[in-house]
């Protein structure tokens, strides 16, 4: 993954400040508006569709991968696919953040519940890795699948998706490894009031995005290498 590239790319766009302002204001107001769910995942959908045209046209080696903001319609439709598959992927967290949130509530609150929390999340936590570090990589495909033309059904191939992913194996690594830096970096860019902000919701989705995109290189080389013996019979 080359990570140099994926930070630089966008500022090579004649309009980069253009589509790079949308896209913090689409985040900015995502943030705001999650407080009143459904207003929020509007813009979280524009964003996530943008997300897609980003690894489409990274795959295909475009000069300026940044799509422009037009068709807002589709980026929508295109990113509630996309959104459903993380809302599915992640449904397993999510309740378990529910039980661990309720555990402390059956020892009424006391010492004993807080201890009982620290030994399930002690006895979970490695599970809680295996799964997340399963549920991305299989994500990554089933998005890069979805760029390619797929429709939003191809997310719940999970078996499909994940014999990719491990197929590839020390590519997938990297790809993981270097989203974990990227969301790393832009947490710590939150602490820097203004323009952290800025940066943060200017750069996360087209950097991650881009990515992806590299990582679809190489899922469209393994393809082509799959389809080969076949073609040659």
């Amino acid at each position: 993954m080359n990570l140099s590239r994926a930070l630089r790319y966008s500022f090579d766009d004649p309009l980069w400040v253009n589509k790079l302002a949308i896209a913090a204001v689409l985040t900015f107001a995502t943030v705001l508006l999650m407080p009143l769910l459904l207003a929020g995942l509007l813009p979280l959908c524009v964003l996530l569709g943008y997300a897609v045209g980003i690894v489409r046209r990274v795959r295909q080696s475009k000069p300026y991968p940044l799509p422009d903001w037009t068709q807002y319609e589709e980026l929508f439709s295109r990113g509630a696919g996309l959104l459903a598959a993380i809302l599915y992927y992640n449904l397993p967290l999510l309740l378990l953040s529910c039980c661990l949130w309720t555990v402390p509530g059956f020892f009424g609150g006391d010492l004993t519940g807080s201890y009982v929390t620290l030994i399930f999340l002690c006895c979970l936590l490695p599970l809680v890795l295996v799964y997340t570090a399963f549920a991305w990589a299989v994500l990554a495909v089933g998005t890069v699948r979805y760029a390619q033309g797929s429709p939003y059904k191809v997310f719940f191939k999970t078996s499909r998706l994940w014999g990719t992913a491990s197929s590839l194996g020390g590519i997938s690594a990297q790809w993981l490894l270097t989203s974990l830096i990227v969301n790393l970096g832009a947490s710590l860019l939150l602490i820097i009031p203004c323009v952290g902000w800025v940066a943060f919701a200017a750069l996360v989705i087209p950097v991650q995005a881009h990515l992806l995109g590299q990582y679809a290189r190489h899922i469209e080389h393994h393809d082509n290498n799959r389809q080969r013996p076949t073609s040659r019979r």
